[in-house]
């Protein structure tokens, strides 16, 4: 893997932040293929012949994403849906939902943005 390689990837990363940000709902699957791409990358880059400091800064990228709390999540949401009425307090547990996800996204394609120009600054 190259460096160049390496930026495209991070420019892929960032713009699906930015297409998932930009539908204004965030859904499960969403997060779930995110956090697939970004181990999938982080896996590659530890396999490739990078330096080790370069492979340490990148190794640093993490995505939050506690499949077990999002599926808690999605289930409580829907139970109480079908139990409640419009007015109860699963819209305020998907609203918390979509805000979590959405700080998450952003919190990633601001890491993925630093990462990025560190790795520029450092090898030009």
């Amino acid at each position: 893997m190259t460096l160049e390689t390496i930026h495209k990837y991070l420019k892929y990363i960032s713009n699906e932040c930015d297409r998932h940000l930009r539908d204004k709902e965030v859904s499960y699957d969403e997060i779930n293929q995110l956090s697939i791409e970004l181990e999938r990358f982080i896996d590659m880059v530890n396999e490739s012949e990078l330096s080790k400091e370069t492979k340490s800064l990148i190794n640093k990228l993490s995505f939050k994403t506690d499949n077990k709390d999002i599926r808690k999540s999605w289930i409580k949401n829907l139970i109480n849906s079908l139990l409640l009425n419009d007015e109860s307090p699963t819209n305020i547990s998907y609203y918390n939902t979509q805000k979590s996800r959405t700080e998450d996204l952003k919190k990633l394609k601001n890491d993925v943005s630093n990462l990025s120009l560190k790795l520029k600054i450092k090898y030009q």
